[in-house]
Order: C-alpha cells, then structure tokens, then sequence
C-alpha cells in the first residue's frame, strides 16, 4: 500500500505504534477526523511519504522530532489541532517542502 486515505470520518482514538509500520505510504491522509492524543513518534519511520495530512483532529502535545525524518515529504498539514510548544529544528532541513500548514495550534517560537 503506498496511499492511505482515511479523511472526513468520524474516526477517533489515539494512532497507535501500528502507523509507523507502513514503511511504503507515500501519502498519508487522515483529515476531518476525530482522532487525539499525541501523533506518535513512529510516524518518522515512514520515510517514503511525500503528503502528510492529519489536519482538523483533535491531535495534542509537541509535534514530534521524528518529522525530521520525513525528508521526502513535500506537504504537511497539521493545521487546526492542539499541538503546543515549538516546531521542531528538523523541519527547517525538509528539502523537498513545498507547502506547510501549522495554522490553528498553540505553537510558540521561530519557525526553522
């Protein structure tokens, strides 16, 4: 499986551990649901993914360092969520970014 769309559902619940075993998404969309807790650190494990999406949740909690990981990624979305703190240093080295959405969160400092 290289997409997984899941988007404008009604699903909840926290991700667990199981996200980061699927090492060959591309694209991840996980938009317009109910899902909290923190987004897990796994999540960097899925090096191959060039669109994250898991905006408008009820996601919390920092962002996790492991997004560094992601350098293929060209668009990420975590807009409208809870996420607090900074953005990790590690974004600012996302060569291939192209689009960032963070709008709609709790998040202080400088953007890498």
């Amino acid at each position: 499986m290289t997409r997984l769309g899941l988007e404008e559902n009604n699903l909840s619940g926290v991700p667990e551990e199981w996200i980061g075993k699927l090492k060959k998404l591309q694209g991840l969309y996980l938009s317009k649901n109910n899902f909290v807790g923190r987004i897990p650190p796994s999540i960097g494990d899925l090096t191959q993914l060039t669109l994250l999406l898991l905006d408008r949740n009820g996601f919390e909690g920092v962002i996790p360092a492991s997004i560094e990981n992601l350098t293929q990624l060209a668009v990420l979305d975590l807009s409208y969520n809870n996420f607090h703190g900074n953005i990790p240093l590690g974004v600012g080295n996302l060569k291939q970014l192209v689009r960032l959405y963070l709008s709609s969160n709790n998040l202080t400092g400088e953007i890498p």
